[in-house]
């Protein structure tokens, strides 16, 4: 490849013209193509083809498909042979109708238009994506496809998937430096007489590299417009794309893009007359433009779009959003309409960027009419509006329950069981006067669905999508003697909560559920076939089969508190020099007790600290860190053990490409949890799973150290056995963290040697 395409920060400003592409062709179809990439597109013996050899493509698993439409198909393909992972993005026009046909026949090829409007804009000083070949007719009066081929740009996202993601890494600086570019790069259009006809925050790409000023590009350039650039199109261009960027902008970063913008126009004058008369003509012009584009917005949401995902079957509907990718969404909505979890209960989910633990909330068909799809469309469309909700990720409904799923933070808790509510007063009076403004009603909006995050000093207040949020008019709402009322209500449920709030100091007694191996003492009724109880059973016996344990000689108690709050209040009084965590194993010479409450991560956190009960109860002593490690491979969730915590494999995958190197001689030396760090769980979970799955040899090692450790409470150290029967097992570990399922390749499930299964990657 030449090094104009395999550098790790290409060229991106589109050519001036066609000189350093080749043509091919004839006037009715010809190939601007660049030279070096002629064989990669076309082969060793071109014939001048009209059409791009997709399926042959797809056959070597080489081109995705990235979005299609009726008029426009987009394909990423790898680059054979190329280390430095470059990927070429190619457009396919066609027509899907006889208006679009007699466009383009009256027209000419829209891959050549779009290229001439890439010309264009590069001439202005604009970053664009590099072209390396075009298709297509070079004159109208022919129905022909059409064809462009770009350069991906290296290490970039979306405009809007950064300004919509939550990490605290994007900070308000980025954000104003990358609002501030699009402001820029605007003005330089205007300017120039240039009008993108469909300009939305997808349309812009934001390359960074670490500890320098990221780059704002610009792509997708078609339709563009030519106007005589006056006020009025810059103003109504300026409101168009301000609330195309929806709820992901701040009100104060669309000032900062509105500032920038007459700073960097040419042709503004940039005083203080000026700017007043702007702020005061596109403030009404935007909010217009805001409304319409919501009501467009939830038209197109209901109907299906490029980010939703449809997974109905036979016996339920099922919704959700793209990135969880459509096998793990049919899988869950199996799962979900055959057996519905109890409402609040945690569920994992995959997501591109890691596996994330959400809530269920649970609707069933009763008299009230509430349903699951009306809780999902209400849910996007507030947070289409830029109010703070638990944007639902998926739901699933049956004739009989639905299910909707929502990530919700750990640590919030609802309106009535916050202790001030006086601290958050004006806010939850702001957020209802909000709600309704956006056109939703919140007439049976109660306590119950409005949490408080006491960690998120910016938004401390989260919606639950779960009230009738009907449509209303917003013009002169009056919400505030409803609002007082409503805070009134909320007062006097506080106050009864907090008073028939039971003595915290002891653990949960109210319902009991006797098990084969243990005893689950619930503030929550549980049934003996509840899922949760079976769960446990199984694990049991995966635990003590799977690592040839002897049977456990002495119970486990399970404490389930009905809140975190009565949890930690209960850990306080009874092991006040424990540090705040969602669960807990306290073993004692006579005592084996797991303490949690109900919460999104209960399962997680049982399986994890029911898996410490049984070892201690097997085994005369277990190792910190082989005890730690056995908890996190047996808590990840699935049919039978192996399954893999992915978000675990991608950071150690980071790690080992940044040189990390396992060290199994410190690890065994730690005695104490709290001189555990993150890496150090990472680490004891990966040789756990590596001795199980990653060697032949393996699985005998760990189970005869485990079995010495039975019969008596010091055994040696695993590591110079691991050793002895592995050779070079450091290297061995580090080539099994690199084949490691991640979110992005799913796993697989295999026999593994010695044992009933095992995860390898494809």
């Amino acid at each position: 490849m030449p090094d104009h395409l395999t550098s790790t920060r290409p060229s991106i400003i589109g050519p001036a013209s066609t000189s350093g592409l080749q043509r091919s062709g004839s006037v009715s179809f010809a190939w601007d193509v660049d030279p070096s990439l002629a064989e990669v597109l076309f082969g060793p013996d071109p014939r001048d083809p009209d059409v791009l050899p997709l399926e042959q493509w797809q056959k070597e698993g080489v081109l995705e498909l990235v979005k299609t439409g009726r008029h426009r198909a987009v394909y990423r393909l790898e680059l054979p042979d190329d280390p430095s992972g470059t990927s070429l993005y190619i457009k396919r026009y066609r027509a899907a109708d006889w208006k679009a046909r007699w466009r383009r026949l009256a027209r000419g090829a829209t891959s050549r238009r779009e290229y001439r409007g890439m010309v264009a804009v590069a001439d202005l000083g604009v970053p664009t994506a590099q072209v390396v070949a075009i298709g297509g007719p070079l004159w109208p009066g022919h129905d022909r496809d059409s064809w462009l081929v770009t350069v991906g740009v290296p290490e970039s996202r979306p405009l809007d998937e950064l300004l919509s993601d939550n990490d605290p890494a994007i900070g308000p600086a980025l954000r104003r430096e990358v609002v501030s570019q699009v402001a820029e790069i605007l003005a330089r259009l205007h300017d120039g007489g240039i009008w993108h006809g469909d300009l939305h925050a997808g349309n812009f790409l934001v390359q960074s590299w670490d500890g320098e000023r990221p780059r704002v590009v610009l792509i997708d350039l078609h339709p563009l417009l030519r106007h005589r650039p006056t006020t009025a199109r810059r103003l109504k261009g300026l409101a168009r794309l301000a609330s195309a960027f929806g709820s992901s902008v701040t009100p104060s970063e669309r000032w900062v893009f509105l500032k920038k913008y007459m700073e960097a126009s040419a042709a503004v004058a940039f005083d203080e007359v000026t700017r007043r008369e702007w702020a005061a003509s596109w403030r009404p012009m935007f909010c217009r433009r805001r409304e319409r584009m919501w009501r467009r917005m939830d038209r197109h949401w209901a109907r299906g779009n490029r980010r939703l995902l449809i997974a109905d079957s036979a016996e339920a509907t099922c919704r959700g959003l793209v990135f969880l990718g459509q096998r793990q969404l049919e899988h869950l909505r199996d799962r979900l309409a055959a057996v519905p979890p109890p409402d609040g209960t945690g569920v994992p989910l995959a997501t591109g960027r890691g596996a994330v633990m959400t809530s269920m909330l649970r609707f069933d068909r009763a008299a009230n009419g509430g349903s699951a799809r009306d809780a999902w469309e209400l849910g996007h469309a507030l947070w289409r509006r830029g109010l703070p909700v638990a944007r639902p990720w998926l739901y699933v409904e049956t004739p009989r329950h639905g299910v909707l799923v929502v990530p919700v933070p750990d640590q919030a808790v609802p309106l009535a069981e916050w202790p001030d509510h006086e601290s958050v007063e004006r806010e939850v009076g702001i957020l209802r006067d909000r709600i309704v403004r956006s056109g939703v009603s919140i007439d049976d909006l109660g306590s119950d669905q409005v949490l408080v995050d006491p960690e998120n000093r910016d938004r401390p207040l989260l919606l639950l999508p779960t009230w009738t949020g009907k449509p209303v008019r917003t013009a002169s709402p009056k919400v505030g003697p409803r609002a007082a009322m409503w805070l009134a209500a909320v007062s006097l449920a506080v106050a009864g909560c907090l008073s028939n709030t039971r003595n915290v100091a002891e653990p949960p007694v109210r319902h009991s559920v006797q098990a084969e191996r243990f005893t689950l003492l619930s503030d929550v009724p549980l049934k003996k076939d509840h899922w949760l109880i079976d769960d446990l059973e199984r694990l049991e016996r995966h635990i003590v089969s799977g690592l040839s344990l002897p049977e456990p000689s002495r119970e486990v108690v399970v404490h389930v508190f009905a809140s975190r709050r009565e949890y930690e209040s209960f850990l306080a009084s009874s092991y006040p020099q424990l540090p705040s965590r969602r669960a807990y194993f306290v073993g004692t010479p006579r005592r084996l007790a797991v303490y949690t409450f109900w919460g999104d991560r209960i399962q997680e956190d049982l399986r994890h600290e029911f898996t410490h009960g049984i070892l201690h109860s097997s085994l005369k002593r277990v190792p910190l860190w082989l005890d730690e490690g056995l908890a996190e491979y047996f808590e990840v969730v699935g049919p039978k053990p192996g399954g893999v915590n992915t978000e675990y494999s991608d950071r150690l995958a980071a790690a080992v490409a940044n040189g990390w190197q396992p060290d199994l001689e410190r690890l065994e030396q730690l005695e104490h949890v709290a001189d555990m760090q993150r890496v150090d769980y990472e680490q004891a979970w990966v040789w756990v799973h590596f001795l199980l799955h990653g060697h032949p040899r393996g699985p005998e090692v760990l189970r005869r150290y485990l079995g010495n450790l039975a019969e008596r409470p010091y055994a040696g150290l695993l590591g110079p056995r691991i050793e002895e029967s592995i050779p070079d097992a450091d290297r061995l570990l580090l080539a099994y963290v690199r084949k490691l399922p991640t979110l992005g390749h799913p796993m697989v499930v295999t026999p593994a040697v010695g044992s009933s299964a095992a995860v390898s990657a494809p």
